[in-house]
């Protein structure tokens, strides 16, 4: 079960505890600069299939587990996640 209040900036901060590593370190071992890592998990930038599967390997944080605005970026803080809008015919 979901717990309340979880978002991939939580998770990757338990992570980063618990591991003792960086933000500098995780973007590394995924190969993609710092900004981009920083973007993703701001809801910035969409993450490629590429970049959730690095970011699985290297954390084991799995992004797919997270809700997405309309645009497929991830949403920065926890809540409930808007219905799409209906389409006017």
């Amino acid at each position: 079960m979901e717990k309340p209040g979880r978002t991939v900036k939580s998770e990757l901060k338990h992570f980063l505890a618990d591991t003792g590593r960086t933000q500098t370190w995780v973007a590394r071992k995924m190969k993609v600069g710092e900004a981009t890592l920083s973007r993703v998990l701001a809801g910035k930038r969409k993450p490629t299939p590429e970049f959730i599967e690095h970011f699985r390997a290297v954390t084991g944080i799995d992004l797919d587990q997270f809700p997405r605005n309309r645009a497929g970026c991830l949403l920065p803080k926890a809540g409930p996640v808007a219905a799409p809008e209906a389409e006017v015919v």
